[in-house]
């Protein structure tokens, strides 16, 4: 009979709702782990930014400890973290009742793993220690500091550049220092795992991408000429990409589709994003089911020039069987061959006609998609994947 662990998972938001691909790539671990007989716990921090009712993730673990805490930026925590060594996004979850709950949590229970689900709770690691002889495993979910040099280089303001610059650099040291210091890393996707090793990282080193939760596809009702994208407008390279798409790419679509139509939805779209309101823009904002959302459109597009990890809803769209349009970027990470899976198209003229062309050619759109759904089930089911896990786990024992 297989080993069963006690794992806790201890990460910096609640993996909660499932419509952001972080909170998705947490739970659903967490779920499929407990679903083959593992014993899951979940420390985390409740941000006011992303406060959800604790019990919302109940079914996904045996016992959840978590604290209050606001992360809100503030005029005055960006002065001091200009002269500190650690980037104010990181400073920002260090949490004196955080480190309570953790040592209650440890002291109650003990476990043979502690999964740290993406780098900056890398700042509990010393108490861990402490309190815990359980491997400890980082769950990378990107390279941040690639995310935020990405950012710079697209930023047109001095000042802003200059502070994303400095803010990269501080996050970059902060990760390249805390990582010798896991005795695992499962990185989320093969690029992620060269550049651990490229920094001499001597322990246990694998990469397990994310997956998709299949569903029988709905056949609905495609409205006429539709693109659509989907995501967390909380997130920068989200709002970057989709401004950059409606300045550069989404009036070339509209010359040679007038009656296209784009459709924006994701959290976090408040009255400030009345200014994407154009022709052929429908802003939806939060949707109540993004499967539903994805899956009543004839296009996904990705048009993400910045960013790190990969994409899950690209994984998931794929899931669903929809003809996907992605720049190089917004595809980074995930297997699949160019133009018979995905087209990726990255210039402003590649990125209309990859649109209209599957807006014309419904043939095209429907053998494309059927390529991206095959992949998917293939290669990015999560009972493949957690296997990948317990492998991990075994090894470390």
């Amino acid at each position: 009979m297989a080993s069963q662990f006690r794992i806790l998972q201890i990460i910096n938001r609640i993996p909660f709702p499932l419509n952001d691909g972080g909170n998705i790539a947490a739970w659903y671990v967490a779920h499929y782990l407990k679903k083959f007989g593992h014993s899951v716990d979940l420390a985390f921090l409740n941000t006011n930014k992303h406060h959800e009712a604790p019990q919302s993730i109940a079914a996904g673990y045996r016992n959840f400890f978590y604290t209050d805490i606001n992360t809100n930026i503030t005029v005055t925590g960006l002065l001091k973290s200009f002269f500190s060594e650690t980037a104010y996004n990181i400073e920002r979850f260090r949490s004196k009742e955080f480190e309570k709950v953790l040592t209650n949590a440890l002291k109650e229970n003990e476990y043979d793993f502690i999964q740290i689900e993406g780098a900056y709770m890398a700042l509990y690691i010393p108490l861990l220690r402490r309190l815990s002889n359980a491997k400890i495993v980082l769950r990378s979910h990107n390279i941040e500091h690639q995310i935020w040099e990405r950012l710079a280089l697209h930023t047109t303001n001095p000042l802003k550049k200059v502070f994303i610059q400095q803010l990269a650099k501080k996050i970059k040291t902060f990760e390249e220092t805390t990582l010798h210091q896991f005795d695992a890393i499962v990185a989320i996707t093969p690029d992620d795992e060269a550049y651990y090793r490229s920094k001499n990282y001597k322990g246990k080193l694998t990469t397990i991408q994310a997956g998709f939760e299949d569903s029988l596809i709905q056949n609905p009702v495609k409205k006429p000429y539709s693109v659509c994208f989907i995501g967390s407008m909380q997130w920068m390279p989200n709002t970057e990409g989709i401004e950059w798409f409606l300045k550069e790419v989404w009036p070339l679509v509209l010359k040679e589709v007038p009656e296209a139509k784009f459709y924006i939805a994701g959290k976090g779209m408040d009255a400030s994003f009345d200014k994407w309101n154009r022709p052929g823009v429908i802003l939806e904002g939060l949707v109540p089911n993004a499967s539903d959302f994805i899956q009543n459109h004839n296009v996904f597009v990705v048009p993400l020039r910045s960013g790190g990890g990969m994409r899950l809803k690209v994984v998931e769209a794929m899931g669903m069987c929809m003809p996907i349009v992605s720049t190089t970027i917004g595809a980074e990470g995930i297997h699949c061959i160019p133009n018979e899976d995905i087209l990726i198209c990255d210039t402003p003229t590649e990125l209309k006609n990859g649109i209209v062309l599957l807006l014309q050619n419904e043939a095209l759109a429907r053998q494309i998609a059927q390529h991206a759904r095959n992949r998917a089930v293939s290669e990015y089911s999560w009972e493949t994947l957690i296997s990948g896990f317990e492998k991990m786990y075994k090894e470390l024992e």
